[in-house]
């Protein structure tokens, strides 16, 4: 069997267990989609968390931020920004969702604060954050998957987005955080 093969035989079978797992994690209702039914250990999620930033906005991203910048020490600045970032996230407003029951950022400050302008300026600067990480993780994907693939970038990242999709709709937080785990 050729190297090319049994590369297309080990991720063809991570593929179907991944599919595997979304299919046996799928999520019944909102609560299941948005907080895996509040069924996961907070370990298993920590370390869920830790994959995610782990991940190719991080190694794509901060490596070439740190190799580009004066002898490493200004792209450094970033590393510490994006860690930081999700301690914060981790120790300051992830007990308070669980707390007051919701299931998003915004919803979460515009009722806390009774305010529907803070839940806009929330939704503003959570579509900034989000589209600045999915940028970077898509990019990580179509590197990938055009090199595994050996097409053009092109069709790696719309081969890789459909994927991705797939997986995330069908099995909400508890499928990803899962998939999360077998990474580790």
């Amino acid at each position: 069997m050729s190297l090319t093969e049994t590369t297309y035989l080990v991720v063809g079978a991570s593929f179907a267990l991944y599919i595997f797992i979304a299919i046996r994690s799928r999520a019944g209702s909102t609560q299941e989609f948005y907080v895996a039914g509040k069924g996961i250990h907070p370990v298993a999620n920590g370390m869920a968390t830790a994959a995610d930033w782990m991940s190719a906005a991080s190694f794509i991203s901060m490596a070439g931020l740190i190799g580009l910048s004066y002898n490493g020490y200004g792209g450094s600045v970033f590393l510490m920004g994006w860690t930081g970032g999700y301690v914060i996230l981790a120790m300051l407003i992830a007990p308070y969702l669980r707390k007051y029951g919701k299931f998003t950022v915004p919803e979460f400050i515009g009722d806390r604060y009774y305010s529907d302008i803070a839940r806009v300026v929330a939704v503003i600067c959570l579509i900034i954050c989000s589209v600045t990480y999915v940028i970077g993780q898509m990019k990580g994907i179509g590197v990938a998957f055009s090199r595994f693939l050996e097409t053009d970038y092109e069709t790696g990242l719309f081969s890789g987005m459909v994927i991705v999709f797939f997986y995330a709709v069908l099995g909400g937080m508890k499928g990803i955080t899962y998939l999360s785990l077998i990474h580790i």
